[in-house]
């Protein structure tokens, strides 16, 4: 575990892995376990690889885009829509904390959910038009 230091804190120098000791113990806390923990872990380690070990001061709202831009074209709009809903929540976090002051995850957006309603013929025959009508083939 990683001691910090009122005057590193305070300098704002947290890295994503220390970002990610507090974040992971507060939300230890409210009573997060288990899979939502290691969903959030593979996240975090995803943004390390990606950023490096750097202070989360360091990020900025342009190197997110690029960063989400770019798993964009191997990940599925609800994968994409997960990973972004971390971020956001992991900067505000931060922020909130006082371990960063600008939060460049604010502005953005989550791709539109594409869905289709399929309605089975069955079904659509018993709630539209009537079940056991003989005009209802």
């Amino acid at each position: 575990m990683v001691i910090l230091s009122p005057k590193r804190v305070g300098a704002v120098f947290i890295s994503f892995t220390e970002v990610w000791q507090l974040y992971r113990t507060d939300k230890r806390i409210q009573g997060y376990f288990g899979q939502t923990l290691k969903a959030y872990h593979i996240q975090v380690t995803l943004l390390i690889r990606y950023f490096g070990d750097i202070p989360m001061k360091d990020i900025t709202k342009e190197s997110l885009k690029l960063y989400l831009g770019k798993v964009t074209e191997v990940l599925k709009a609800s994968s994409l829509c997960h990973r972004i809903r971390f971020i956001k929540s992991l900067f505000k976090w931060a922020q909130e904390e006082d371990y960063i002051k600008i939060n460049p995850a604010t502005t953005i957006k989550e791709p539109k959910a594409k869905f289709a309603v399929v309605i089975h013929h069955d079904v659509w025959r018993h709630k539209y038009k009537g079940k056991g009508k003989k005009n209802d083939t």
